[in-house]
């Protein structure tokens, strides 16, 4: 019984070190990438949205005299 308890503990050498570890790295590494792309991205359509007001602001200007 004993044996079984010892077995479902982990010790912190065991996650930083074990096959647990590399897991956990590519996990926050996912994690981390994936919130790269998406403030990549938002960036890009907060440009295109920018853009697109500023010629429609040019547009109605033309007819506004």
């Amino acid at each position: 019984m004993s044996d079984r308890k010892t077995k479902t503990r982990f010790n912190r050498e065991d996650i930083i070190t074990g096959d647990a570890a590399g897991s956990l790295l590519e996990y926050g590494l996912i994690v981390g990438f994936s919130i790269i792309a998406f403030l990549i991205i938002a960036g890009i359509i907060t440009s295109i949205l920018e853009w697109t007001q500023g010629n429609l602001a040019d547009f109605w200007s033309i007819f506004q005299g």
